[in-house]
């Protein structure tokens, strides 16, 4: 079951990264290209992404656009938070105008979402750089899981500062098909019924014999 993160934990988070990642350099504008594939079965998936101000200067604007969505296509009207613009048919841009920018909208995903990422920026990274985090959500909310080690589930990460911009990108992990957990249940289901009578299967697969008091 997947557990909601908190919106002061991924601020937190994304805080947390900007002090402690360390990864290569690109100069923008970057192209992404996504494998969607794990998402085959979600109905309700939103693209959401995040700019959090290091500065307190209004000197950061990250631009998307070029949206490719394999098939799919933005649905319905976006969310948009303190400097976020735009929409999906056309192009985002986060500026940081506010401490906290967010833009989210529902889409329908095909077996790809691609998009380029442009960054502007004269941030010097002081007290500490610019954060930038995109994410898909399900219905809820929750980010998809993903291989990111911060345990935000974030697609792409990138660290601003002028002349400094880095990231670091992930993917999505595949979740277990029901058939897979059902075939699962019922194998146990068999092995049970096939152990002789006095054995029992430990937490670690081992069989044990089951003592019994008198």
């Amino acid at each position: 079951m997947k557990r909601r993160v908190p919106l002061v934990a991924i601020v937190a988070g994304l805080l947390s990264g900007l002090l402690s990642m360390t990864s290569q350099a690109l100069a923008s504008p970057v192209a992404f290209v996504f494998d969607t594939s794990a998402l085959a079965g979600s109905d309700n998936v939103r693209f959401a992404s995040d700019l959090i101000d290091g500065d307190g200067i209004g000197d950061t604007s990250i631009t998307l656009d070029l949206f490719d969505f394999g098939g799919g296509g933005p649905v319905g009207v976006p969310s948009r938070v303190g400097g976020a613009n735009g929409a999906l048919d056309g192009t985002v841009r986060l500026t940081d105008t506010a401490f906290f920018s967010s833009f989210s909208q529902a889409l329908t995903h095909g077996a790809t979402l691609g998009f380029r990422l442009d960054v502007s920026t004269t941030a010097l990274g002081l007290p500490q750089p610019e954060g930038f985090q995109f994410s898909l959500l399900d219905g809820a909310g929750v980010p998809f899981a993903t291989t990111d080690p911060n345990g935000l589930n974030a697609l792409i990460f990138r660290e601003v500062s002028s002349g400094n911009v880095r990231f670091e990108q992930y993917a999505l992990v595949p979740e277990p098909s029901t058939l897979s957990l059902c075939v699962i249940v019922v194998a146990g289901t068999i092995l049970r019924r096939r152990l002789p009578c006095g054995l029992h299967v430990r937490g670690d697969s081992r069989l044990v014999p089951v003592v019994h008091s008198s």
